[in-house]
This record gives structure tokens, sequence and C-alpha cells, in this order.
């Protein structure tokens, strides 16, 4: 495996790459690496910055996802230059930053931005490919509550793959591809007549969680309905829809329940930087206890600092700033304001 350097520790023959010198550049970052190969310096030089948007866990949680991102490095880098067995690759931190958000890999389980992507996964009667009763209604519903839900269904239409695998697997596959949420049970009604109207009537009961990740077992959700009709049918279909629509407000509270005390604080680091001071603070945060996640947000602002976004649950932003320097007296904090979750520190040579 070849060795990847960071360039803030290569500060001895970084002439030999001419224009190109391993350092902070407009665009991102220039990394040396061991090799001359062009796709394998590109891809080592672009992991050896992953560690400023993810954490080690994330890495290995996100295996896969990041095996197929970065299957064409050269989306995520610029200039480039080989000499003497080695290479400078200039990664473009912007784009690497979007695509990591797009694919969700950034974001902690629980942390989605606005109401969420919620995947209803229910098995119920005769629902084959296409959405069931109850899963329609429950989007419909959550759709009036201004939350955004999709079926299993449409998830297997979009990706053929996934047929043949079990529930559980779909639900894995979900939340790799980026789902904040899934709800994840079964819808059942049964129906029987009434003799005295020749009528039928149904009864649907609706058992899930809401899971915040394949691991989590999640929040109970359960709803009931019932229906007459002139067919069973008929009567089957209205009491799954019912229980479906009753499911919505508690599982619309569930998701406001789960987002509860977890909020997103910008912390602007300036001063002395570079990405080695910079790793180090982001690393230094993530250790800090009521922070779920850390990862560079801009590696260069107007005045010269950078912008890290820290996701914390029951910590805010002026929490937080005691918790960082009490972990890193080389902090020095210019300013905290907390109504719009913001930290300015300005970064000392230690670190961590």
């Amino acid at each position: 495996m070849r060795r990847v350097f960071l360039v803030a520790l290569l500060l001895s023959g970084c002439g030999r790459f001419g224009g190109l010198r391993p350092g902070p550049t407009e665009k991102g970052l220039a990394v040396a690496v061991a090799g001359t190969d062009p796709v394998l310096a590109r891809r080592a030089a672009v992991e050896s910055t992953l560690g400023l948007y993810l954490s080690p866990a994330q890495r290995a949680a996100s295996k896969d996802a990041l095996d197929a991102l970065l299957s064409r490095p050269a989306r995520f880098t610029g200039k480039e230059k080989a000499k003497d067995g080695s290479s400078v690759v200039e990664v473009r931190l912007g784009a690497l930053a979007g695509a990591l958000e797009e694919a969700g890999l950034v974001r902690p389980a629980g942390f989605p931005q606005g109401p969420g992507r919620v995947l209803i996964v229910l098995a119920e009667p005769a629902a084959n490919l296409s959405a069931g009763y109850a899963s329609d209604s429950l989007r419909r519903a959550l759709l009036a509550r201004g939350v955004s839900a999709a079926d299993a269904s449409d998830l297997l239409l979009q990706r053929p793959a996934l047929r043949g695998k079990t529930a559980g697997e779909v639900v894995a596959e979900a939340f790799a591809a980026g789902v904040d949420f899934v709800l994840f049970g079964s819808a059942a009604a049964e129906a029987g007549a009434e003799p005295e109207s020749g009528a039928w009537r149904a009864e649907a009961v609706l058992d899930a969680r809401l899971k915040t990740s394949a691991t989590a077992e999640g929040e109970l959700i359960e709803a009931s309905a019932a229906a007459l009709d002139v067919s069973s049918a008929a009567a089957v279909s209205k009491a799954l829809e019912g229980a479906g629509d009753a499911a919505a407000a508690p599982v619309a509270a569930a998701l406001a329940a789960a987002r509860a005390g977890r909020s997103e604080v910008l912390v602007e680091a300036r001063g002395y930087g570079g990405p080695s001071r910079m790793g180090a603070l982001i690393g230094t945060l993530r250790g800090l206890a009521g922070v779920k996640g850390a990862a560079l947000h801009a590696h260069k602002t107007e005045e010269g600092g950078a912008l890290v976004r820290v996701f914390c649950e029951g910590l805010k932003a002026d929490e937080l700033a005691a918790r960082l320097i009490r972990a890193d007296s080389s902090l020095i904090v210019l300013g905290v304001e907390p109504e719009n979750g913001r930290l300015l520190v300005e970064l000392g040579l230690g670190g961590g």
C-alpha cells in the first residue's frame, strides 16, 4: 500500500514539482503522494483528505459508498505533477465536500437537513412492487405536514439490483444511499361481513419502527383504523388507508423527537492553519462530549480562515466553546454567537 503524505509534513524538496507545491491552493489542497501512476496518485491524494470530512468510524461504515465515489477520482482533482517517483496532486476540496454531502456521508445519523428524507418499508397485503394502501396514505399525510417520504417500491424500481434482497438489506442500502429515516414494519387488515347490513367491515393495524440507522431499534409507531364498505376488498383498502393516515401524526412526532436537541454549530478558525493543524482541530472537536461529528465546510474564507461544521447533541455554541478551549489551550475564542450557532476561534501553533 502506497504511503500517503499530507503536504504540510513535506517541507523539504517541494521545489521538485515546479509551479505546483504541496500546500493550500485556491481550490483546495495540493498533496504529495508516492508513485506516478495518475489514477492511483489522484485517488491516494483524495483519500488523504477524507479525514477532514469523515471520522474513521464513518469511513468504515461507508466503505462501499466511498469506493463508488472514488472510482473516478479525477472529479475531485485539479493540477498535478509527477517527478522522480512522486506526485503532487491538487484536491478540489469544494467538489469533494459537495459529493460527500450529496451522498449523505457527512451528516451523522439523526442530523437531517430540513424535515429529513424518509423511506417507508411496510409489508402489506398485495403490495408487490407497487406501494401499498397504508404506505400511500401515510406519504400523503406526511407531505401535508411538510415531510417528504418515499416508498420502498420506488427504491426497488430505481435500483433493480435490490430486488430479491431481504427487507433488512434494503434498509441498510437505503441508509448507505443517504436516507435519514426508515419506517420499517407492516400493515395488515382483516374483513368480515355484517349480517344485518350485508356490508363488510375491516380493521387494520400498522406496526412499525422509525429507525435512524440500520442498526438502531427505532421508535415504535402504532396506528389502527376501521372501515365499512360494500365489498371486503374495498373495506380492507379503506382501513389500510386509514391506518396509514393515523400513523402520520406519531411519525411526525417521532421525527421531531429524533432531532430534538440536535443542532449544527459553524466554527470559523483563523490564524495559523495548514492541513495538519486543521485536522488536529477537527479531531479535537470530534472527541468532545456532545459532539456527534465534525467536518470541514470551507477551506478558505474571505478572512483567510476555514469553516468547520460541528454536529452537536444537547450542546450550544457557547458550551461548545468552553469545552473546546479546555481541550486545546492553544486556541483563542474571538467570538460566540449562540443565536446564530457560530463560533470564531484563532488557531495557535499547538494542537489538540
